[in-house]
């Protein structure tokens, strides 16, 4: 089956005829209006509505015509403007009966796009799994062969992303636009999107520049931008500004370098530098030498080619600046690196230089050295691992061999500015390496070929090596340019030449193409850090065993407020810092000791459902920013400093709703005790002859005080609640939104095994957005949930439920008559069975087990 074509279609003023009224129905509407459709609704009119289906109709956002579907409505629903032809079609009752198939079938034949949920053979299309933010888009499909495992991958790799990435995006397309007008005035007629943004790097994106290219050189700073979006590690265009922007405008003048001083007359200077090689780009293959360096820079000084991963190591304090070469400007470039170096130097700063591979080998670490020294520093160099020899290893080709290669040759494959090689002569036993090589390929292999080496002499390009997007073209002289040609480049990159290439691998085609390395994944992990990447609750519990009940951070940052579970530290006027700390509360009394590991898994818990019910409910705002921590924290001792990490957040500082959003979907704690007194849930009547524990009829709304520290919260019917609120239209958001994430979450929750009985929310207000309602604090945890087991659910109807959170406290606190009661030390085992309720939570829920 061939793949699916993926784009992006402009859904702008498009109708959307969506048949159905289930909680999909709803789901296709909501994203028919988040990409500006507008969506019409068929349902009979004794159609049961999912309650944000009725929500959106009420409030005018969705049209519903109260009939069933017929063939007409496909040619007179649609807009003038396209013949009233619709759209788009979407069939929420699934493939099984004739109706689906008719619906279809009439698409099919008048071109209009139909998707058929659950039926991948009635659909001409299906929808992505997306993770939107701002003007990034990133979308997942599984081609109809599994919703959820789409959904899956979104999530992890949307949570690999750095925080901000989208207003990136937004930036350097403003930068884009700007270099563009400004360069290319003469011909703003033309259409920028031309340039296909799948279509990878073509085989000339390094391609050098030679002074005679007046218009290439011209459009210097729009190759920068391109190198920019192609290397700059994630983080670092996570946060880019508008200074970065205009210092990225502005022109590169002739020379920025002073004259430099005499080499005999050396000055006191504070500042030191370290020429560090950072290997061919595994962080695992740093030395220790290394590493310690680039933990301890103030200033780092990197070449573009080193891999992100690498970069990611990098202290947030310091400050990180990328050559910005590309062929035909790399002496400019390398002459603003050097007085960024300078100038750190003379501020006293610790400045790294990181350099691919070893700095003495074709890196320009001998010129740097003599530069620094000139200016009266002498820099510590660091060897790295050369890819010339890490590169072909990591390829499955011995550079020797006992009797095809006794010898290997490492040479460039660029002259001194872009002068031709002339390469050494052919020896069948010699295996050839040629660093940076693939920009100006046919050249060079035009030249190999006039020095008599046969075209039939096996090759290899290596890209990339020891990153998890390595890649392996393997072929010979005669066939690697068209192979390169067609494959594209993905610098950094070497030719192997010779017959070692063929020892280990052979193939028979004109060239074969192996991606992909994961050689060290199996190796027991060195202690150095790679890229980013959430923990598994063992992770976390093991990064967090120690139990913490007070959080102390050395007065870095003001406290602004210390709940019972969490502190709470002023970052900036806008923006908070949550730590969780360890302590547990039941019954509104926090336990003397604490939970080992909690805070961290209770951050671990909401930071997954914040992006999952952002995900599926795209219209909720919450106030979560990122995990990391702020700057005024990383001179903290580095064990308190790791300690903290997995239990904090960074936030937005919001004003809160003075109430406790509760959603009960089941009948038990407080509510039923109400429930066996009055027959009412929160002044809520309901049905006689309820039982505990039985699934309620519909989710309830049933708020709560937010009460002080010290006291107790109490249950307030609905109508209380909107009066302590106080504004009409916050009440309803309140309540809309809170009934709709409880709706998802229980889903999610039930595929997992799990019944979510009830939970807790809080809600804050963005004064500066119209009042917008935005989810905050801590959500659908275990301290703020109840988690039953699934399989177990109807056994214990009418008693007490098993649970996977602090009920088994509270139910030992019970028995034990400290229901309530003050300065209570949980004992050992009982703390030890609360913490496995956590991690098995958090382990289902969030699919990252042991």
């Amino acid at each position: 089956m061939a793949p699916a074509l993926l784009t992006a279609v402009d859904s702008a003023s498009h109708i959307h005829l969506i048949i159905g009224s289930n909680p999909l129905a709803a789901a296709r509407c909501t994203r028919s209006l988040e990409v500006g459709a507008k969506p019409l609704l068929l349902a009979p009119e004794d159609a049961t509505l999912h309650y944000g289906l009725a929500k959106r109709i009420e409030d005018g956002q969705v049209q519903w015509l109260k009939r069933n579907f017929r063939n007409e409505d496909l040619t007179t629903l649609g807009r003038e403007e396209v013949d009233n032809v619709v759209d788009a079609v979407f069939v929420t009752a699934g493939g099984k009966g004739n109706l689906s198939t008719l619906i279809s079938n009439s698409c099919r034949r008048l071109r209009i796009p139909v998707n058929v949920t659950d039926a991948p053979n009635l659909s001409s299309f299906t929808l992505l799994s997306t993770h939107s933010d701002g003007p990034l888009q990133i979308g997942v499909t599984t081609s109809g062969k599994g919703c959820k495992l789409s959904a899956r991958i979104r999530r992890e790799i949307a949570s690999s992303l750095p925080a901000h990435l989208g207003d990136a995006v937004e930036r350097l397309g403003t930068m884009r636009r700007r270099i563009w007008e400004e360069d290319h005035a003469a011909e703003l007629s033309q259409d920028l999107e031309v340039e296909e943004e799948d279509a990878g790097q073509t085989a000339t994106f390094n391609k050098l520049i030679t002074s005679e290219s007046a218009d290439i050189a011209r459009g210097r700073r729009m190759r920068w931008l391109s190198q920019i979006c192609e290397y700059w590690p994630l983080r670092r265009l996570a946060t880019i500004s508008d200074a970065d922007v205009e210092a990225v405008l502005h022109d590169y003048a002739s020379s920025r370098l002073k004259q430099k001083a005499d080499p005999e007359q050396f000055i006191e200077a504070a500042g030191r530098i370290a020429l560090v090689g950072s290997g061919p780009g595994h962080p695992d293959l740093l030395t220790q030498a290394a590493h310690k360096a680039i933990l301890s820079a103030d200033l780092v000084l990197a070449d573009k080619l080193v891999p992100s991963a690498i970069l990611d190591l990098v202290p947030r304090r310091a400050t990180v600046h990328i050559a910005r070469k590309f062929p035909g400007n790399a002496d400019k470039a390398q002459e603003e690196l050097l007085e960024w170096g300078l100038e750190g130097l003379k501020a006293g700063k610790r400045v790294v230089r990181i350099k691919q591979g070893d700095p003495y080998i074709y890196g320009r670490g001998g010129e740097e050295f003599l530069f620094f020294r000139s200016h009266g520093y002498i820099p510590t160099v660091l060897p790295g691992i050369t890819s010339a020899l890490s590169a072909p290893l990591f390829a499955d080709i011995p550079l020797t061999h006992r009797g095809v290669a006794d010898q290997v040759l490492v040479c460039t494959g660029t002259g001194r500015k872009g002068a031709p090689l002339v390469p050494p002569p052919y020896v069948q036993t010699r295996t050839v390496v040629l660093l940076m090589s693939l920009h100006r390929l046919s050249a060079l292999i035009e030249s190999l070929q006039q020095h008599d080496y046969p075209k039939d002499t096996p090759c290899a390009v290596l890209e990339r090596a020891s990153c998890p997007d390595q890649r392996v073209i393997r072929t010979t002289l005669e066939n690697v340019c068209a192979a390169v040609e067609e494959e594209g480049s993905r610098p950094p990159g070497l030719l192997v030449v010779g017959h070692a290439c063929n020892i280990l691998k052979q193939h028979s085609q004109r060239w074969v193409v192996e991606e992909g390395f994961k050689r060290l994944d199996s190796i027991v992990d060195s202690g150095i850090p790679l890229a980013d990447k959430s923990p598994s609750s063992t992770e976390t519990l093991a990064m967090a065993s120690s139990t913490v009940v007070e959080v102390d951070i050395g007065g870095k940052l003001p406290k602004v407020a210390s709940g019972k579970v969490r502190d709470l530290f002023a970052v900036d006027e806008e923006t908070l810092l949550f730590i969780a700390s360890d302590r547990i509360s039941a019954y509104d009394v926090v336990m003397e000791n604490g939970i080992p590991g909690k805070g961290a898994l209770l951050t671990q818990m909401s930071v997954y459902w914040f992006q999952y019910l952002k995900d599926h409910i795209p219209t909720l705002q919450t106030h979560f920013i990122s995990r990391s921590l702020p700057k005024a924290l990383e001179s903290l001792d580095r064990p308190l400093y790791e300690a903290l990490g997995p239990r904090s957040m960074q936030v937005r500082r919001l004003e809160i709703v003075p109430i406790e959003s509760i959603v009960r979907g089941y009948i038990t704690g407080s509510a039923w005790s109400e429930y066996k007194k009055s027959g009412t849930v929160h002044g809520i009547t309901l049905p006689s002859g309820l039982v505990e524990g039985q699934k309620l009829p519909t989710p309830l709304w049933t708020p709560s005080t937010k009460a002080e520290a010290g006291a107790k919260d109490e249950n307030i019917s609905p109508q209380r609640a909107r009066a302590l609120i106080g504004d009409e239209k916050v009440a309803a958001d309140v309540e809309r939104l809170s009934l709709e994430i409880y709706l998802v979450a229980a889903a999610r929750a039930e595929e997992t095994g799990i019944v979510l009985a009830d939970t807790k929310f809080e809600f804050g207000l963005d004064r500066a957005n119209g009042n917008a309602v935005v989810l905050v604090d801590e959500v659908l945890t275990s301290d703020s949930s109840r988690f039953w087991p699934k399989d177990t659910w109807e056994a214990h109807l009418g008693k007490a439920q098993p649970s996977f959170d602090k009920q088994f406290l509270r139910d030992w606190l019970t028995s034990n008559g400290l229901k309530g009661k003050e300065g209570v030390k949980v004992p050992d085992d009982i703390v030890e069975q609360t913490a496995q309720k956590y991690k098995e939570a958090c382990d289902m829920l969030t699919g990252k087990n042991a």
